[in-house]
């Protein structure tokens, strides 16, 4: 829209300066008339000049001298503006929608991160927005690895499923837990602000891995963490981990595990952080990819949704 009031203006100024110039008798020649004025106008809302037609020079006094004939112009300013008003047409037929339905994990953090979607949604849009809980195969598997059944997917799957099948509008996920290709139908092309992306320990004694006693038992599902600290430490044992993150720090205050390995973005949404007793670097630990960031995910086809989100 101001896209379109700017080339409004743009083009009333050049048809008055042409006006004085008419008056002086220095009409340009007919068939550049339209070229012309089309291609300082593409210059003037863009700030930059045409590269895509050809150009022509054409003498025609001391006012207006070699003025550009370009080729096309016309089709791509009545382009932009038809496309900005499809593009308003569609977001307003969104507005019009009764209520937004968002699909989230029914876990504790899950939840925290939906609403925080919900919370962004809400300055833009003023109807109903409910969160639907979904079960997901990860969240029912808790005695196995990932890995052995599944890995990447297990978190999204469901939600997905309900996102095809239209019984939500929009899905939100951390975006570690999905796969790297797009599931066929599907778009994740917004994200919130990233949180921190580091790994932290936890540990009973308050101490560092470093000060850790020999033969210490750490708590960890991902083969990435534990390679790592592998690495960094070769006389520990590692002993699988599962469920949400309270749980976990519950098995690890009933004495399971001598410490375990987090991450730090999920314990500050939970305002758990107070229990972090080290933080690593990403140099010292690498993250999962997408640690800490938020995605937003819709159906490749629902163009309402899609423009909606570029808001």
């Amino acid at each position: 829209f101001l896209l379109f009031i700017k080339a409004s203006f743009t083009i009333k100024s050049i048809f008055s300066t042409w006006a004085l110039a008419a008056k002086s008798g220095t009409y340009p020649p007919n068939s550049l008339w339209t070229s012309n004025w089309l291609d300082i106008i593409f210059d003037s809302i863009f700030g930059t000049p045409d590269p895509l037609f050809w150009i022509m020079d054409a003498a025609v006094s001391s006012q207006l001298v070699s003025i550009p004939s370009i080729k096309g112009s016309f089709c791509i300013i009545l382009f932009l503006i038809k496309r900005l008003n499809y593009n308003y047409a569609i977001y307003r037929n969104f507005m019009k929608r009764k209520k937004l339905i968002i699909g989230s994990r029914a876990s504790k953090l899950a939840l925290i991160y939906a609403n925080r979607v919900k919370d962004e949604i809400s300055k833009y849009f003023n109807q109903e927005i409910i969160i639907k809980k979904i079960t997901t195969k990860g969240d029912t598997k808790i005695d196995i690895r990932l890995s052995e059944i599944g890995g990447k997917g297990l978190f999204s799957k469901n939600i997905e499923e309900e996102l095809l099948e239209k019984n939500i509008d929009i899905a939100v996920h951390a975006l570690k837990d999905l796969p790297s290709f797009e599931t066929k139908g599907l778009k994740t092309n917004c994200f919130l602000k990233r949180n921190s992306s580091n790994e932290v320990l936890i540990s009973n004694s308050k101490k560092k891995l470093k000060d850790l006693v020999p033969g210490s038992i750490i708590g960890t599902s991902s083969f990435r963490r534990e390679f790592q600290l592998r690495n960094i430490r070769k006389d520990l044992n590692f002993k699988l981990i599962r469920g949400n993150i309270d749980t976990r720090i519950k098995k690890l205050k009933n004495g399971e595990y001598d410490a375990i390995i987090l991450s730090k973005a999920g314990l500050i949404s939970l305002e758990m952080d107070h229990e972090i007793t080290e933080e690593f670097t990403n140099s010292e630990i690498i993250p999962s990819a997408g640690q800490g960031t938020i995605a937003v995910q819709c159906r490749d086809d629902d163009h309402e949704i899609n423009e909606f989100l570029k808001k």
